[in-house]
C-alpha cells in the first residue's frame, strides 16, 4: 500500500496531465517529484531528535551531516517544482495559471520568492539593473527536521521564514483545490 502523501502526488500528476496538457509526460515528473518528497521526509524524520543533539557528541556530528543531506536535496527538489509547474505555467500567453489551475498562482509565486534566493542570491521580483541581493539563512524547524530559509521580504517588510514540508503539504492542498 502506498503512503497517503504518495497516492496525493499521483493526483497531482493527473490534475496537470488533464489541465494542461504537454507533448511530454507531465505525470511521471510529477511522480518523482512525489517519490522524492518521500525520500526527503524520511531524512527529516530521521533527522528530527539528532536537531537536539549535545554539541560535540558524536549525535551532533551525524546532525550535521544529514542536515547538509537534508538541505541539499530540498534545494533541489525546490528547483524541480519550480521547473515543472514554470513549464505548466508558461503554455498560457499571460505567463499565469488559468481555468481550473488558477488557484495555483498563488503558490507558484511563493515558490519563486523561495528559489530565487536559493538559487541566485537575489530577492525574487526586482529589475535587471537593480537585483537585491538576499543570502538566504538556512534553518531546520526542530518539530519536523524540514529545511528551511529566512529570507528578505520583497516588499521590505519583516524576513520570512519558509519550510521545505510545508511548501510542500501546501501545494498537495492547492491542487486538490483545481479538481
Amino acid at each position: 500500500m502506498m503512503p497517503p502523501k504518495q497516492v496525493s502526488w499521483l493526483t497531482v500528476g493527473a490534475i496537470l496531465s488533464i489541465y494542461r496538457p504537454l507533448p511530454h509526460d507531465v505525470f511521471f515528473d510529477i511522480e518523482s517529484l512525489g517519490h522524492t518528497d518521500q525520500y526527503i521526509r524520511m531524512l527529516e524524520d530521521q533527522l528530527r531528535p539528532l536537531l537536539a543533539a549535545p554539541a560535540k557528541s558524536e549525535e551532533a556530528m551525524l546532525s550535521m551531516s544529514m542536515q547538509v543531506t537534508v538541505r541539499g536535496f530540498s534545494e533541489q527538489w525546490i528547483f524541480a517544482l519550480y521547473e515543472r509547474l514554470r513549464t505548466q505555467r508558461d503554455v498560457d500567453p499571460s505567463k499565469r495559471f488559468v481555468g481550473k489551475l488558477m488557484l495555483l498562482n498563488p503558490f507558484f509565486d511563493k515558490l519563486a520568492r523561495l528559489r530565487m534566493p536559493i538559487a541566485k542570491n537575489e530577492v525574487q521580483g526586482g529589475s535587471n539593473k537593480n537585483k537585491t541581493p538576499d543570502f538566504p539563512i538556512p534553518l531546520f524547524d526542530t518539530s519536523t527536521g524540514s529545511a528551511g530559509w529566512q529570507i528578505k521580504d520583497k516588499d521590505g517588510g519583516a524576513p520570512v521564514v519558509l519550510l521545505r514540508r510545508e511548501m510542500a503539504d501546501e501545494f498537495l492542498q492547492a491542487i486538490v483545490k483545481c479538481k
